[in-house]
């Protein structure tokens, strides 16, 4: 795992946080409110910073929304299930949205960081529907976002697919279709 320099761990890692990212995650890490939850915020990363790149597409983006016809369905870093991909290319960030919890020694975690779009909170994506400890409500929630909205395929994305990936490659016939009736 990866610790800012004033010893913050950092437990997901992987959208291209450099060592002055995790300085600024030290400076407004004071900001930070996850006594009993977790805690969302979005931050303007000062103009010396590199920018981040955002990797969402759709209307929390000032984007139409994401048809199926241009998606596919992978899995990204190992994770568990399956994300909703575009071919669409990632645009630098202004933002820094921090997802952060604390540990159960009262220490602060940050789940995750990564660039966005706008300085709203209520305007970051939701965690996939397949998320671990989700509630039925965030699940639907989720769905209902992740409908009209996609990631960039992650540079490095395997060409091979696992079983899951194989099954909604086959079933690719039947989206399309169903996108040229509703559309």
């Amino acid at each position: 795992m990866i610790k800012t320099p004033n010893g913050i761990t950092l437990a997901h890692d992987d959208h291209g946080l450099s060592s002055s990212h995790l300085d600024f995650i030290d400076q407004v890490s004071h900001n930070f409110d996850c006594r009993e939850s977790i805690s969302k915020t979005v931050h303007y990363m000062p103009s010396e910073l590199e920018r981040l790149s955002c990797e969402l597409h759709g209307p929390v983006c000032g984007d139409y929304p994401v048809s199926e016809s241009e998606v596919i369905y992978r899995r990204r870093n190992g994770r568990p299930g399956l994300s909703r991909l575009t071919y669409r290319e990632p645009r630098p960030a202004d933002y820094m949205a921090i997802i952060s919890n604390r540990d159960k020694n009262k220490d602060l975690i940050i789940l995750t960081a990564y660039g966005c779009m706008n300085g709203k909170v209520e305007r970051l994506a939701p965690r996939e529907c397949w998320d671990v400890g989700m509630k039925p409500y965030e699940t639907l929630k989720s769905a209902e976002f992740w409908m009209s909205h996609a990631l960039s395929v992650p540079d490095g994305l395997s060409d091979e697919l696992d079983y899951l990936e194989k099954r909604f490659e086959k079933n690719r016939h039947i989206v399309e279709i169903a996108d040229e009736h509703v559309g």
